[in-house]
């Protein structure tokens, strides 16, 4: 009889024990191939719960999305093969049966981690044109996000595969930025780049990246423009003067890759402030250039130095000319 009272009791403990619901995701991979996609979880606890909430998270904890979905098991909306990539994530399932768990919280969190694989993703984080300086090194780089990761780098410009002392490849792991489901997020991808040495003006043109991992290519173009500030011009030299004016000729130096304008500065001999006043601007190089500079005095001495100038910076000046202007009743000289 005894033994039987202490049957009865410990099966009404277990009836009246109560637990909060333990959540368990489970981890799933998927092909890109692979349209129907579901996450399955389990729940434990009593009183039962039989639904959760879903959404779907970044590894660094952003939410992308939430589901309406309350089953236990999750089917992930159906997206084109190309967008697949973006299901990769954290799923978190959210339950509760009113019974306040370990974390003192009603509600109770498990999450599994879902890989969609695919091809290289060029991310939405890169920028197809970049900036290097004339005369130095610079580096162009591209942000990618691959799952599995792509297996060969190749450079190219044009058709021309590059492999010179000139060039330095590398991709090493960076987390990138990409949209997800229309969500900026941060992912676990690589940067790969390609170092140029000692900048010349040809080196400023489009580099292809092409990344393989099976069939096709996967690649991207990257402009490389000059951030340079322009070369000071040379053979600058006075040809003659007049009453009030003065002519002189230049050859434009290296642009720096953008429009450069010339401007001359110019003071009377002996004073201190110089004036500028602009000329032209062209991208045409190694031709000789004529201005004349008027609304000058007569029969006085000006210093003149010129410069150029583009939207990064300007040149050093050239070194200073001096010259006399005709007299009066003069004939120009």
């Amino acid at each position: 009889m005894l033994q039987k009272n202490k049957s009865v009791c410990q099966s009404l403990l277990l009836i009246f024990q109560t637990d909060a619901p333990g959540v368990i995701v489970e981890n799933k991979t998927f092909e890109k191939t692979i349209a129907t996609r579901q996450i399955h979880s389990t729940l434990n606890g009593n009183p039962e719960v039989s639904t959760c909430k879903w959404d779907h998270r970044t590894k660094y904890s952003g939410i992308i999305r939430q589901f309406n979905e309350t089953k236990l098991e999750l089917t992930i909306p159906t997206v084109p093969e190309d967008k697949r990539y973006q299901d990769t994530g954290e799923y978190v399932c959210t339950a509760e049966n009113g019974i306040v768990g370990m974390n003192g919280q009603l509600q109770q969190i498990g999450s599994g981690y879902v890989i969609s694989n695919a091809p290289p993703v060029i991310t939405a984080d890169n920028n197809s044109t970049q900036y290097g300086k004339f005369g130095k090194s610079t580096k162009v780089y591209v942000n990618v996000y691959s799952n599995p990761k792509y297996s060969e780098i190749n450079w190219y410009i044009g058709n021309t595969l590059l492999g010179s002392d000139k060039y330095v490849m590398k991709d090493e792991p960076a987390i990138v930025k990409d949209v997800f489901h229309g969500v900026v997020v941060q992912l676990d991808g690589y940067r790969v780049s390609l170092t140029i040495h000692d900048l010349r003006e040809d080196d400023f043109t489009n580099y292809t990246l092409r990344l393989s991992v099976g069939s096709p290519n996967i690649q991207y173009r990257v402009t490389l423009e000059s951030a340079s500030a322009p070369e000071t011009p040379s053979n600058f030299t006075i040809i003659s003067s007049g009453v009030a004016s003065v002519t002189f000729q230049w050859i434009p130096g290296y642009n720096g890759g953008q429009l450069q304008t010339f401007y001359i500065e110019y003071h009377v001999s002996g004073t201190n402030s110089w004036m500028s006043h602009e000329i032209k601007s062209s991208n045409n190089m190694d031709l000789q250039n004529i201005y004349t500079l008027s609304g000058l005095q007569d029969k006085t001495t000006y210093e003149l130095r010129m410069y150029a100038k583009n939207i990064f910076n300007q040149s050093q000046h050239t070194e200073i000319e001096t010259i006399t202007t005709v007299r009066k009743g003069m004939k120009k000289r």
